[in-house]
């Protein structure tokens, strides 16, 4: 079992002087649930034939999204977190987020398109090399093309690409989480153009 790494080397133990001895033991039946319930907590919501419905089975609620055709399961949780009334929050997704990767899912649920530029000619890029999509609370609002400038130690803002103009909360929020990203990475803010 791999145990961590000194430099480049890859350090190796065994499994029983890295797991915590006291760690609680399950039946099979309550660890194959426990599983599915955390998996769906990740997915928030399952669609009927992915790979996330596979994983989660019968867990937690049967639910429909107006205006499609699919069956989901969704986490009580996460529909909990919509019904709080304060806009949700900003986040960056990378572009190789889990969330991502089903595009029918993605057009049919949040209605984009997500294409992913960094292997497409320059010319023919809209968004950016590796734009990140922009999520706000349950909406994706944009698009943020950014990159990290190690030698100078900037986070270098190329642009915001707005689906539909932002409203003046909605841009300070997104600007205030790009600050988070660079207090995180250790840079400052660089915006160009």
């Amino acid at each position: 079992m791999r145990d961590g790494r000194e430099g480049r080397h890859k350090r190796w133990d065994l499994a029983e002087r890295i797991y915590p001895a006291d760690l609680p033991e399950y039946a099979e039946e309550e660890a194959t649930q426990s599983l599915r319930r955390r998996t769906l907590q990740a997915a928030g919501i399952a669609k009927e034939g992915d790979r996330w419905w596979n994983a989660v089975g019968k867990t937690d609620e049967p639910a429909t999204v107006e205006g499609t055709k699919w069956k989901f399961r969704v986490d009580p949780e996460a529909i909990a977190a919509l019904e709080v009334d304060d806009g949700g929050r900003v986040a960056f997704l990378n572009p190789y987020d889990g969330m991502l990767f089903d595009r029918p899912r993605l057009k049919e649920l949040f209605e984009l398109t997500y294409v992913l530029e960094q292997f497409k000619p320059k010319p023919q890029r809209v968004y950016g090399f590796f734009a990140h999509p922009i999520l706000i609370g349950d909406r994706f609002v944009g698009m943020l093309d950014a990159e990290v400038d190690r030698d100078r130690e900037v986070l270098k803002v190329n642009a915001i690409h707005e689906f539909l103009a932002f409203e003046p909360e909605e841009d300070e929020m997104v600007r205030a989480e790009i600050g988070t990203l660079a207090d995180w990475l250790g840079v400052r803010v660089s915006e160009s153009g």
